[in-house]
């Protein structure tokens, strides 16, 4: 076991039996870079969520922290299929209407390879040891994946169209507030 930051979160994450793997600082990646299992779909294809600070990125590349700088942990999670490219408009509309309701992070995709995947950055003053906190962020990144990915995967096989996913989660009590401001 490491007890490096990542390593200390790994050992967290252990605890709670989630399967790890991480891969330390070396000459050909100067930062730790943490994998964590976090379950299959229904179609039995594996999530995995991929951990690490973005300042230690961030130094890796020249970049010096200040003493008041915040620590940023960042969650990302690549979802097991790609978007087909004749889709990825009506994906991206999804994607985009889908990350007015959350409430952390955001769904993206790559628009080269039309790799989807769910990103929280979570900023703190120092680096994160708080079990509940990470079992949180967790927990909420996989709720909403497995709530939405297959809508999109959907989309993006033809099988559904973005208008009747909207529909779908009207029916469910989901709607999208207005953000048009009110005159004041």
């Amino acid at each position: 076991m490491s007890d490096s930051p990542l390593g200390i979160i790994e050992q967290l994450l252990k605890d709670e039996d989630f399967g790890t793997r991480l891969l330390e600082k070396s000459e050909e990646r100067p930062f730790e870079l943490l994998f964590v299992g976090v379950g299959e779909d229904a179609k039995k294809r594996g999530y995995t969520m991929q951990i690490h600070y973005v300042n230690d990125v961030a130094s890796a590349v020249g970049g010096q922290d200040q003493p008041d700088d915040a620590y940023i942990l960042q969650f990302f999670l690549v979802f097991p299929f790609l978007i087909n490219p004749e889709q990825r408009a009506p994906v991206g509309r999804a994607i985009l209407a889908i990350n007015r309701i959350l409430p952390v992070g955001a769904f993206g995709f790559s628009e080269q390879e039309g790799t989807p995947y769910y990103q929280y950055n979570l900023a703190s003053s120092d680096r994160l040891k708080d079990k509940k906190v990470l079992l949180e962020i967790m927990s909420i990144m996989g709720f909403f994946t497995s709530e939405f990915s297959p809508k999109f995967e959907a989309i993006s096989e033809g099988t559904t169209t973005c208008d009747a996913m909207f529909e779908e989660l009207a029916k469910g009590g989901i709607v999208f507030p207005p953000i048009t401001p009110p005159k004041l």
